[in-house]
């Protein structure tokens, strides 16, 4: 039996384009690079396409994006830190 590396998946995923990842029914619109630097990040996030394939300016680019990106983690269809925060104003409502 052959050992399966990375790059010889049971799924190869292709790459994402820029308007797969655009959302149309979007109120404002988003512009071309941005949606490019978005697919970008999905595909090496997913491991699409690795990151050595950009220039290192647009790989620091893709990384910077990924960090300061919202994004939450769902675990079991709930996010992780959807629990109330406790403060003291908190018995004020009740």
């Amino acid at each position: 039996m052959e050992n399966q590396t990375k790059s010889s998946s049971l799924y190869p995923l292709v790459p994402l384009t820029p308007d797969e990842v655009s959302w149309p029914n979007y109120p404002l619109t988003t512009e071309p690079d941005i949606l490019q630097l978005q697919a970008d990040t999905a595909n090496v996030v997913e491991g699409r396409v690795p990151i050595s394939d950009f220039d290192p300016a647009y790989a620091e680019r893709i990384k910077t994006y990924y960090k300061t990106n919202g994004r939450r983690k769902l675990i079991g269809g709930m996010a992780s830190d959807s629990s109330s925060r406790v403060m003291r104003d908190t018995l004020d409502l009740v």
